[in-house]
């Protein structure tokens, strides 16, 4: 479905008009219903991120995928990133590696700071190779501090902020369509109108928060079975009877 379609009222903004009765509105503009359409998209992806597997959610309107490379910097442990290269938001970081000084790669290894028995600030001081990194707030930090530089030695994948609508003025077309699978097109309108009756009418904000309820089940049952072609396998597990 695409955003804007004025001739046959075929696009997103049009059937939130007709879900909230705002097609001649005033109070409502066309960059209000975009900027709302937005809000439901970021609802749609922490939605469906958290509810993907091995096969991660993304907005596949992006033109690169979700991972970039960074410079190892000698002496520098922690390394801050909100946006990615192309100024979408990093939302989550699922994976690292980083080249040693000889150019070899190795994935890292996440742990939890706060399980340390030694002090952290003394750690600090250690460098060499990174084997380990930590999260907290836009920041990871790596263990032990490196003591190398190495340009795009390093690796991020990660999960981003969607490609939004742009808002736009007038009555043009806009053929943009969410990137998102056809059958979920519906979500970013049907939290859009639920929002716009929650403090106008509580029949009708139901009416349209019980349709959103259902609509989000259908999407986190979709991206909870995705991946199909991969099949689970049974490993023998040794104890030693020692």
């Amino acid at each position: 479905m695409t955003l804007y379609e004025g001739s046959n009222r075929t696009g997103m903004i049009q059937l939130l008009e007709d879900w909230t009765g705002t097609e001649s509105s005033s109070n409502y503009t066309r960059q209000a219903k975009t900027r709302d359409l937005n809000l439901g998209l970021d609802d749609y992806m922490s939605l469906s991120i958290p509810s993907s597997g091995t096969w991660q959610a993304d907005d596949f309107n992006h033109t690169r995928y979700p991972n970039f490379t960074f410079d190892i910097v000698s002496g520098q442990k922690d390394y801050s990133f909100d946006e990615d290269e192309q100024g979408n938001k990093i939302n989550d970081i699922y994976r690292i590696e980083i080249k040693d000084a000889n150019g070899t790669k190795h994935l890292l290894t996440p742990y939890n700071e706060f399980d340390e028995e030694t002090s952290l600030w003394e750690a600090e001081g250690n460098t060499g190779t990174p084997t380990r990194y930590y999260k907290s707030g836009n920041a990871f930090f790596l263990d032990v501090t490196p003591n190398y530089n190495s340009t795009d030695g390093g690796r991020v994948w990660y999960a981003r902020t969607p490609k939004y609508f742009t808002v736009a003025s007038g009555t043009s077309d806009d053929t943009t369509e969410p990137g998102i699978p056809n059958n979920h097109h519906t979500y970013p309108i049907l939290w859009a109108a639920y929002n716009y009756w929650l403090p106008l009418d509580t029949a009708k904000a139901n009416l349209y928060g019980n349709q959103l309820a259902l609509k989000r089940k259908e999407i986190q049952d979709y991206y909870s079975e995705r991946t199909r072609d991969e099949r689970p396998q049974l490993r023998t597990r040794q104890e030693s009877t020692r």
